[in-house]
């Protein structure tokens, strides 16, 4: 069974690694989608609207499109990564403007992989 957008809140709470507000507000998101001409899918909405986890190097952005590749909204960055929605909800990765090759079939499946890559000991010994 895969984990919620709720179960993933709950989940980053428990770790007290976030911030006591939201990324976005619904209002600033609503502008955000006029402004480029893009809705964003329930469960990023459902994120950033309600928290904002503490990520090592990792940074959500105010999504904007590519300027290589207008089908792509571009809504974070770790390190020299950048990520990005497809039009179907997908997530692509970016490097030097270009796809990686590497995508998820939604936000939550990215988070979760984000999160465990983020939170992971850098020195396991």
């Amino acid at each position: 069974m895969s984990k919620s957008i709720d179960d993933i809140i709950k989940s980053i709470k428990q770790t007290k690694l976030f911030a006591d507000r939201p990324i976005y507000s619904e209002e600033r998101l609503q502008t955000i989608e006029k402004s480029i001409g893009f809705t964003f899918p329930e469960d990023y909405r459902s994120f950033v609207t309600r928290i904002e986890p503490e990520l090592a190097n990792f940074y959500f952005i105010d999504p904007h499109r590519s300027k290589k590749n207008a089908d792509l909204v571009i809504f974070s960055r770790w390190n020299d990564d950048r990520f990005a929605f497809r039009k179907n909800g997908e997530i692509a990765t970016i490097l030097n403007d270009e796809e990686t090759g590497h995508t998820w079939k939604n936000f939550t499946d990215w988070l979760l992989y984000v999160w465990g890559m983020s939170n992971r000991p850098v020195n396991p010994e």
